[in-house]
């Protein structure tokens, strides 16, 4: 999954992503988060890495 990351000189961040379960499919999901600041990307890389380690994707290693 990529996300979208827009970069204010302020320093805040927001980002955005729209996703889907299946193409076909209609079912989708799209979120917004504002307000971020950089400070915050590493808590947030660490708390994505440790929610990817206990919910692995199906059929990968």
């Amino acid at each position: 999954m990529e996300l979208i990351v827009e970069c204010r000189p302020t320093g805040s961040l927001t980002v955005t992503r729209m996703i889907a379960d299946d193409p076909s499919m209609l079912n989708t999901l799209r979120f917004e988060i504002d307000g971020l600041e950089q400070t915050d990307i590493p808590a947030i890389i660490d708390a994505l890495l440790a929610v990817a380690e206990l919910f692995p994707v199906l059929g990968q290693e």
